[in-house]
């Protein structure tokens, strides 16, 4: 296991210091602190922007493309400290979006149901970018509701969240978290439609298990992945999300997603706290956000805050810890196998407990990823994108600066 991360040198948290300036949900880091991250986020931003053209130009998603960089920019553009600068944010990102539309058309193939891996990330972006007039919002809205029905029944179509329909229900929930008058066209009804697929799919798949582990069970490539980028962890965070569509009568809360919570939940090692990577791997060797305890703890603390069952976050607490002992990965600094993404578990915790010990958490790993071409055995194959590299680092740095804000980009609402 060492092979895939860095013993921890930092010392946890014993001093009872406040790394806030005050306790409400708007506070920001300590002044002292406030600097040195704006300094390094500046610092790294120089070098992610002198690097930008190595990203290609064909590649136009979050996950891994220019996209990516744009939602970066959009999260720049809310810190006081780039206030001087949002012009010029916005006139990079309206070049990059409109990059990212030209590309669409010349990938037919590209999977298109998802905000992480298709077209609706481009869409929602431009929507979200303030180029866009009320005429232009309302037609890329449309082309998003308009992909539903491919969606809802094409059997290519998984549900996980980086190609699925968890991940076209997250673009759903979130546009209508942030753009007024969207539910217009993203309508209640649409989002109940993609919940009852999901839904359904896991219904359908469990009653074809001659021992089916749970109410609803879902398989990526044939494999059950218990993590947030393919598995259960992702889906059902997002049903979770959705909950204001579940349908009561029916108790689907109660009777479908909680007991497969319950399931993922005892596949939690004893030992150290992390859980499998998929349903028939034994194996405690992945400390990610895309495969291990730092995405599912997402999950269990937002279960905790819907049902109120401490085990729960006793279950995030124990995986935290096992974070703070191995989550410095060789891997590098980015968000969805790097440090930075494990820095996010600690920020999750801080929002639902109010213990400054996972704040002063999630500032140490920031501070790991200050240096991250130290802080890594190899390169990834996209080093400036968001989810394998330094944009997300960059995010990640900006979110801890707000940290009762934070959310893990193209995943938390």
């Amino acid at each position: 296991m060492g092979e895939r991360y860095y013993p921890n040198p930092y010392p946890d948290y014993n001093d009872g210091t406040s790394l806030t300036d005050n306790d409400d949900e708007s506070a920001l880091l300590i002044p002292s602190l406030h600097t040195v991250f704006i300094d390094h986020i500046r610092l790294l931003l120089r070098e992610l922007e002198t690097n930008l053209m190595s990203l290609s130009s064909d590649n136009f998603t979050i996950y891994t493309g220019s996209t990516g960089i744009v939602l970066l920019y959009l999260k720049l553009y809310e810190l006081n400290a780039f206030e001087n600068e949002r012009q010029d944010i916005l006139s990079k990102v309206n070049g990059l979006v409109k990059q990212s539309l030209e590309n669409i058309g010349r990938h037919s193939k590209e999977r298109y149901s998802a905000f992480l891996c298709g077209q609706i990330g481009v869409l929602a972006c431009k929507i979200l970018s303030n180029h866009v007039n009320e005429k232009d919002s309302t037609k890329y809205l449309q082309i998003i509701r308009d992909l539903a029905p491919k969606i809802l029944s094409s059997d290519d179509v998984p549900d996980e969240i980086l190609f699925g329909r968890s991940g076209y229900l997250y673009s759903l929930l979130m546009l209508r978290e942030k753009i007024p008058n969207s539910a217009q066209i993203l309508d209640n009804n649409l989002i109940r439609s993609v919940v009852e697929k999901i839904l359904e799919s896991g219904q359908l798949t469990s009653r074809k298990e001659k021992n089916p582990i749970a109410p609803l069970v879902y398989y990526w490539h044939e494999k059950g992945y218990v993590g947030a980028a393919h598995g259960y962890a992702g889906i059902l965070y997002m049903l979770l999300e959705a909950r204001n569509y579940l349908d009561n009568d029916k108790q689907e809360l109660n009777t479908l997603i909680k007991p497969t919570i319950d399931s993922i939940l005892r596949l939690q090692f004893p030992n150290t706290g992390n859980f499998r990577s998929s349903m028939n791997n034994t194996e405690d060797r992945l400390v990610h956000w895309c495969h291990g305890s730092p995405g599912i703890i997402h999950l269990l603390l937002l279960s905790y805050e819907i049902f109120n069952d401490q085990s729960y976050l006793d279950a995030a607490k124990k995986a935290a810890d096992d974070i703070w002992q191995r989550g410095l990965l060789k891997k590098g600094c980015g968000l969805c196998h790097g440090t930075a993404g494990n820095g996010y578990a600690f920020l999750r915790l801080f929002q639902s407990t109010n213990d400054q010990k996972y704040l002063y958490r999630a500032c140490k790993f920031a501070e790991w990823c200050f240096q991250p071409n130290q802080h890594r055995t190899r390169i990834a194959d996209r080093p400036y994108s968001l989810f394998e590299g330094l944009a997300g680092t960059i995010y990640f740095l900006a979110d801890c600066i707000q940290p009762k804000q934070a959310r893990f980009p193209a995943f938390q609402i």
